[in-house]
């Protein structure tokens, strides 16, 4: 209890100096204590206050602390260059305390690139962040990112198995899942076909502008011939039956969106649009 105590009046000690003298906060307290529980952040109750301390102050102080946070986290990971596992832990630390205070999760997402961690080393950190108590748009927004960037397929799959375990009917989500159906690698690609037709046609449809609609529709046909199945091929029926027909439901818009699906060559394609047009024909 004793121990508690001392904690949470730390807590408070800590944000009140920051209220009141935040260079000093910075100088004699941040950047030392950042410094610490990077080298041993499972050895003191510091990361849980300090990330208290953090999640209490106003947007732009958080912003502030995130940057001084990753100036120290670059100065460990040269101390930690041998020791992967530990620099891990670190940067897990630093995503621990300062996940809501990083906005701008590309900037983050650059300087871990940078400490060229091992495949082994970014599974483990894939791992931590999908565990991790930070809020789902921050987690969906640094897999999202480590999916389209980083260069490793492995990688890019690991991220991947992690996003489909969260909510999919996001914006960005739909995009970049959109965008893996080109990826290098074949798994990644399979994964992307599988987790987008999981989501409602209605969302998709509605979340992609007409010409990548156009696109997605067309490389989801071509990914299904690789592995033919016919719950995939019902579901991409239905895809294209709201796509041909969501917003509007004229027959010229109609014409129009079934003679973009032109430029992929696909039997599946082929055979459903085929299925869609004589449907019409059988109304008029």
């Amino acid at each position: 209890m004793d121990r508690v105590l001392t904690a949470t009046h730390r807590g408070l000690a800590m944000s009140s100096l920051l209220e009141t003298t935040p260079k000093v906060f910075v100088d004699e307290v941040f950047r030392p204590m950042m410094a610490y529980v990077y080298q041993d952040p499972m050895e003191t109750t510091l990361p849980d206050e300090l990330k208290e301390v953090v999640h209490a102050t106003d947007a732009n102080r958080r912003r502030s602390l995130g940057h001084i946070a990753m100036e120290e986290l670059l100065h460990a990971a040269n101390l930690l260059a041998r020791d992967e596992e530990r620099l891990v832990e670190a940067i897990a630390t630093y995503w621990d305390i300062c996940s809501v205070a990083t906005d701008d999760i590309p900037w983050f997402i650059d300087h871990v690139l940078d400490m060229k961690l091992a495949k082994k080393a970014k599974r483990q950190l894939l791992q931590c962040v999908a565990e991790s108590d930070a809020s789902d748009d921050a987690k969906r927004d640094f897999l999202l990112a480590m999916m389209q960037t980083d260069s490793l397929s492995d990688t890019r799959e690991q991220a991947l198995k992690h996003l489909v375990t969260m909510d999919l009917v996001d914006a960005s989500a739909i995009h970049a899942l959109a965008h893996q159906l080109r990826d290098k690698s074949k798994r990644v690609q399979r994964l992307a076909f599988t987790s987008l037709l999981s989501i409602a046609p209605e969302m998709i449809v509605g979340h992609l502008e007409s010409t990548l609609m156009a696109q997605t529709m067309g490389l989801l046909c071509v990914l299904n011939q690789d592995v033919p199945s016919q719950g995939d091929h019902e579901l991409l029926g239905r895809l294209l039956v709201v796509y041909c027909t969501w917003p509007q439901q004229t027959m010229q818009a109609t014409c129009s969106k079934l003679l973009a699906l032109d430029a992929y060559p696909s039997p599946v394609l082929q055979s459903l649009v085929r299925d869609h047009i004589r449907r019409l024909v059988s109304r008029v």
